[in-house]
């Protein structure tokens, strides 16, 4: 048994696998326009609509809310049907989504109500696309090489934070936000033509005696799996409680950024673009930190660096000077703690699944997961309101604290990858360091 799940010297690189560079450059240009969406939108709602601190949570909320209400029906369609398919058919999709802003613009038609429902549609197709992709990993590289291949990923798309909102910063400064979009849609159709190059997948429908299994059989056994296995529960319950507090903070950080640290849209995507570098360096480390701590450990790490980071943000004067060396000094951290904290968390759910379960454990793990976005989002947007920005930004990095001392407490905390298992089987392709 080993700790690692890096590559060893006689095994190829990760990157002569043509699926998964197919995969990852697919990525990375959907990333870096989603990146600049997810500046534009907010700005748009602030800077166009002049939206109140509840419109913004809402805002954030009705692009998560399809978390809640499609995963576990997602999660069917993913193991019944190709993933790659699924995948090119979600990127698609969403471009003619997005560009009904910068048209809804040019027509003096846009309303706070228009961009809930491109948020919710938008988010819809996420659903899909982000239970297929977690589903679609295993396939494409050996599973004692998932913690390396998801580090690179995720080092991948950091990069593309790192460009996504500066060049969405800029954008919205030279041709507004809501025009800065059509970038977005533009990203959305070259990754859906890369994804086309990924090796043809089957359907994965499963039979029974009686023929076709109903999705509500599926959907209950997706569930009771995630159930039946004590790391996959306390995974879920530790990420909720982590994506509550931290969308606290993410609905009304540009509201902060603009009102309370006074900067301008060029500063939001300076700021996020430090995020963006901060994340690079955080998927870079992923994988050193569960080589060397367990899988676990990388876990624990990125849950302690994010609640730092989203502390420090919220310690940051009003200005130009101190206030902007500290937030994107916060950003930096808060940002580096996502990608160790994602890895852990993807690569333990990939190494204990069987392939046929795959989508409907994604699935149940977002609904678990995600779904506390939405409430966060709200709490954070009517916090705000009630108080100010600057207090929630602070409550929710103390927050943070709290599934940090629950993971330092759980059965996940010594977990390491096992090589020695053909097939992953519930918890036994994990070990736990004592």
């Amino acid at each position: 048994m080993t700790g690692s799940g890096t590559a060893t010297p006689s095994r190829p690189s990760l990157w002569r696998r043509r699926g998964y560079a197919t995969y990852v450059g697919s990525q990375a240009v959907a990333q870096t326009g989603f990146q600049v969406s997810m500046v534009a939108i907010p700005l748009t709602a602030v800077l166009v609509l002049d939206a109140s601190p509840v419109q913004l949570g809402l805002l954030v909320a009705a692009e998560r809310v399809p978390f809640l209400l499609f995963a576990l029906m997602a999660g069917v369609l993913v193991d019944r049907w190709s993933r790659r398919r699924l995948l090119i058919v979600a990127s698609v999709l969403r471009a003619p989504l997005v560009l009904t802003i910068p048209i809804a613009a040019a027509l003096d038609w846009m309303t706070v109500t228009q961009l809930y429902v491109v948020a919710f549609l938008l988010g819809t197709l996420t659903v899909l696309s982000d239970v297929a992709a977690l589903s679609i990993m295993p396939a494409l590289v050996p599973r004692e090489q998932l913690t390396e291949a998801n580090a690179k990923l995720e080092a991948t798309r950091a990069g593309s934070e790192v460009v996504g909102p500066s060049l969405g910063g800029a954008l919205v400064q030279l041709i507004t936000a809501p025009y800065a979009l059509v970038v977005d849609a533009l990203s959305f159709l070259v990754s859906g033509a890369m994804l086309s190059g990924l090796p043809k997948d089957g359907s994965g429908q499963e039979t029974t005696e009686g023929g076709t299994r109903s999705a509500w059989q599926e959907i209950k056994e997706g569930v009771a799996f995630v159930w039946r296995s004590d790391v996959l529960r306390w995974n879920a319950g530790v990420a909720a409680l982590t994506n509550l507090c931290v969308y606290a903070f993410l609905a009304i950080q540009y509201l902060y950024i603009v009102d309370d640290l006074r900067l301008g849209a060029v500063f939001v995507g300076v700021l996020l673009s430090l995020g963006g570098v901060g994340g690079v360096l955080g998927s870079l480390a992923a994988d050193w930190i569960s080589n060397r701590t367990g899988i676990g450990g990388g876990f624990l790490a990125g849950s302690v660096t994010m609640a730092a980071g989203v502390l420090l943000v919220g310690v940051a004067p009003a200005g130009m000077g101190l206030g902007l060396v500290l937030a994107g000094g916060g950003y930096l951290l808060f940002v580096s703690g996502i990608p160790i904290f994602n890895v852990a968390a993807v690569t333990i759910r990939q190494a204990v699944t069987p392939a046929p379960l795959l989508g409907r454990t994604n699935a149940t793990m977002r609904f678990l997961i995600w779904g506390a976005i939405p409430l966060g989002s709200l709490i954070g947007g009517v916090a705000a309101e009630a108080t100010s920005s600057r207090a929630v930004v602070l409550l929710s990095g103390a927050a943070l604290l709290v599934p940090t001392i629950l993971l330092a407490l759980s059965p996940i905390r010594g977990l390491r990858i096992t090589e020695d298992q053909d097939q992953p089987d519930d918890d036994h392709a994990l070990h736990t360091e004592r």
